[in-house]
């Protein structure tokens, strides 16, 4: 998407070109439908293979909001900030499942400590996600997204 890189008060920020305002919308929509129907499809009980594309989608999401944001104003803003908790939840959960599997090969003790140190936040943040969902985190973030939408 061709976009201009414009300097507003010392700070660059991307400036939509003319007619390209169909194509963002477009993108927007895209990233939206991909979060949405991963959560749609998402198994009965979701785990690591669930949770991983849902932090991808999420991220893709965030970025194109945080992109179109000053071009759209607002509620694009506070959907890149939602998206952004969700992304930072699911990353550290996914941080803690990579840093297992790294440590796991190793014997020593050190090794096996931090384990099970990456195991509690692994379980940790997984029962935070899980919590943020039940207490309508996840409506929030859909309740955005449809007002976002240009």
């Amino acid at each position: 998407m061709p976009y201009l890189m414009k300097s507003a008060g010392g700070k660059r920020r991307a400036t939509l070109l003319q007619g390209e305002k169909g194509e963002a919308g477009l993108a927007l929509r895209r990233a939206l439908r991909r979060v949405h129907r991963l959560w749609k499809n998402r198994p009965k009980n979701p785990g690591r293979t669930f949770l991983h594309p849902l932090r991808r989608a999420i991220r893709r999401l965030r970025f194109t909001s945080e992109l179109l944001a000053p071009e759209y104003g607002n509620s694009l803003s506070k959907l890149a900030k939602e998206a952004y908790q969700w992304q930072h939840l699911l990353g550290d959960y996914h941080d803690a499942l990579i840093a297992q599997r790294l440590l796991a090969p190793l014997p020593t003790r050190e090794a096996k400590a931090l384990i099970k140190r990456f195991r509690a936040v692994e379980q940790k943040t997984q029962e935070a996600f899980w919590r943020r969902f039940r207490h309508g985190g996840w409506h929030e973030l859909h309740r955005l997204t449809k007002k976002a939408l240009p």
